[in-house]
């Protein structure tokens, strides 16, 4: 994203997004899963949302308020996700297939991909696209925040 490949970004992205879940199904069927895994999995997920937006951030330096806002709410969603998740029960049910239980959201991974994808088609519309994003990640914390209330 910094040198300005942006094509080249997406297919890393989605390649990085593929390996990030054959990798559980991979633990899960070779009877290697953990919960080490699945902190380490989400972990390195918002690692790698987040320094997209850093990345962009560097290319365009005039939108830090929104990226900043971006990141913020990044916080706000996965300490909502992962609250939720274990107040709702410690660990993911059989049927989840998951490491980790995940209060639901308007905003996740596949999501999080596509508002990637289409900031890195559509750089000249950042200025319309991040505002969107903040939109829909602030209503995912919102959403969770209600869900809590009336289940907790």
């Amino acid at each position: 994203i910094i040198k300005d490949h942006f094509y080249w970004a997406i297919a890393i992205w989605w390649l990085s997004r593929l390996f990030d879940g054959i990798d559980g199904i991979y633990a899960r069927h070779y009877g290697m899963q953990s919960a080490f895994g699945a902190y380490v999995d989400i972990v390195l997920d918002m690692a790698a949302y987040s320094v997209i937006m850093i990345a962009l951030l560097v290319v365009f330096p005039h939108f830090y308020i929104l990226i900043a806002s971006v990141l913020i709410l990044y916080t706000l969603c996965i300490t909502s996700a992962l609250a939720l998740g274990n107040m709702q029960g410690e660990s993911a049910s059989a049927t989840e297939n998951r490491g980790l239980r995940l209060g639901a959201g308007l905003a996740e991974g596949g999501e999080t991909g596509i508002a990637y994808t289409v900031f890195l088609l559509f750089p000249s519309h950042l200025e319309y696209l991040l505002p969107i994003w903040i939109t829909i990640l602030a209503i995912t914390v919102l959403a969770r925040t209600f869900l809590a209330y009336k289940t907790l």
